[in-house]
């Protein structure tokens, strides 16, 4: 069987990136990308603008054959509606790096759909991440023991050097 696969990738971005499209990659607006896209990768991060942004309303605009992947942030698609999407077939399937709710608990509906994957928010646990939060925290080491700032530091009102 011979399978034809499309190199168009379609993007959305509240700010469109006219000096990065290309005959592959092409902007959309929501629902164009809804209509037309195979796979549809959620990057989303979790803010006030994002917060479910991405509703039961969102699925139906989306081909039944669809695959969605969150690796954005979890609260950015209502749960409850993402479940009914895949029960109901108005999506293919979902890959899911992240979650509203971590970890979820063992009777949880999405762990029940065969529909879905879960990986444990490991996406991004590559060698190449792996070496380069290594590296960073050796630099932490040494930063602390000469009085510099850390790196990457989550709450630095309270770090004392």
């Amino acid at each position: 069987m011979r399978m034809l696969i499309s190199r168009k990738v379609l993007y959305h971005n509240r700010h469109r990136r006219c000096e990065l499209e290309s005959n592959m990659l092409q902007y959309a607006a929501l629902p164009e990308l809804y209509r037309q896209a195979d796979v549809i990768i959620n990057v989303l991060p979790s803010n006030a603008d994002t917060y479910h942004s991405i509703a039961l309303a969102s699925f139906r605009q989306m081909k039944h054959t669809v695959l969605f992947i969150n690796i954005g942030r979890g609260d950015t698609v209502v749960t409850a509606d993402l479940i009914t999407a895949l029960q109901t077939g108005e999506i293919g399937g979902a890959a899911l790096d992240v979650a509203e709710q971590e970890p979820l608990p063992a009777d949880h509906p999405l762990l029940q759909l065969s529909n879905v994957i879960i990986t444990p928010h490991i996406g991004s646990d590559t060698e190449k991440t792996r070496q380069r939060k290594s590296a960073i925290a050796i630099q932490n080491i040494f930063n602390c023991f000469s009085g510099k700032p850390l790196i990457d530091c989550v709450n630095p009102e309270v770090w004392h050097s």
